[in-house]
């Protein structure tokens, strides 16, 4: 049912996900049966309009273009990153991490086309969402750090020139595939599903040429990203990057583990003092919300302690240029 829904309104789908959430945590709760009830009319309510609807191409190309901007987003700061030091080997593992997420999303669309039960599967698809998201968002918090850390343009030749062979180690490079790899299943999986949601309900050539444009799409939008991240500066690029891949940290780590919360494996336990917002992952409940504050206090940590420690160098250039 998550194709049908998704692909008739974002917005409905992630209102429902999020109310699964607030009536798993209301009816372990004897004294919220009205709560419990007052969640059900209201995805009643959203969902009734989409009971009988029809689909084009347009809506088979909306997915792949809403599933796929937030794993092009990772790998196009992971392809300008490698692209900007001397060596192309990076390329070859972002691509090689990115063509087996896209192999294993296939996969698994197939096993539960052909193998097993699509509902048995809605399950480890949560998890699988779970666990991926809050993996790649704890890898991107370092790739973050890594980016701003190497933001002065000093830096980041002195680091070039200490790597002559290779332009990252490939400790690195294999993290950087994986980070490729998490991104492409996470995304990769939901629309391979909400694809075959919509199979049985269009044409066969409908659904093609949607795809089709919903890939040629992304395609586009990959390649324009590129150009312009190959052509910025050393500091937009690097503040820019930074800001794309923490933004993505946080997304992940949010909606990693609210499907955790989806699939039983964390309480879903909700509170009405956080808001909903969704272009964040955010959701009214401290075990997702709190990871997320986490982040943002670490990141806050580490800007105070680079600026105090660039504060303490000037000043110890200015003491040194004066006794010169």
């Amino acid at each position: 049912m998550e194709g049908n829904v998704v692909g008739k309104s974002q917005t409905v789908y992630n209102n429902s996900e999020r109310r699964l959430v607030e009536l798993d945590s209301s009816l372990s709760n004897p004294k919220e049966v009205n709560k419990s009830i007052e969640i059900i009319d209201k995805m009643i309510i959203d969902l009734k309009p989409l009971v009988n609807t029809s689909y084009s191409m347009w809506d088979a190309a909306l997915i792949p273009i809403r599933e796929g901007v937030e794993a092009l987003l990772v790998i196009g700061a992971l392809l300008a990153i490698t692209k900007k030091g001397p060596s192309a080997k990076g390329n070859r593992w972002v691509w090689g991490g990115a063509s087996l997420g896209i192999l294993c999303s296939l996969v698994i669309g197939f096993l539960v086309t052909y193998v097993l039960n699509s509902a048995t599967f809605g399950q480890n698809n949560f998890l699988i969402n779970g666990f991926s998201g809050v993996v790649a968002s704890l890898m991107l918090l370092y790739v973050s750090y890594w980016l701003h850390s190497n933001s002065n343009v000093e830096k980041w030749n002195k680091f070039i020139n200490g790597k002559t062979a290779q332009a990252l180690s490939n400790g690195k490079m294999f993290s950087f595939a994986m980070l490729a790899f998490l991104a492409i299943l996470r995304e990769g999986i939901e629309t391979v599903l909400f694809l075959i949601g919509m199979a049985s309900q269009m044409s066969s050539s409908q659904l093609i040429l949607g795809i089709a444009i919903g890939f040629g799409v992304l395609i586009a939008i990959g390649i324009f990203m590129l150009k312009i991240g190959v052509k910025l500066p050393l500091k937009p690029f690097f503040f820019i990057s930074s800001i794309i891949v923490f933004y993505m940290c946080l997304k992940f780590m949010g909606s990693g583990i609210h499907s955790l919360q989806l699939s039983g494996i964390i309480p879903s336990l909700s509170t009405n003092v956080i808001p909903t917002i969704d272009v964040l992952s955010i959701y009214p409940s401290w075990y997702s919300t709190l990871p997320q504050l986490l982040i943002i206090g670490f990141a806050l940590l580490i800007l105070v302690v680079q600026k105090k420690k660039k504060n303490n160098t000037n000043n110890t250039d200015q003491k040194n240029q004066g006794v010169i």
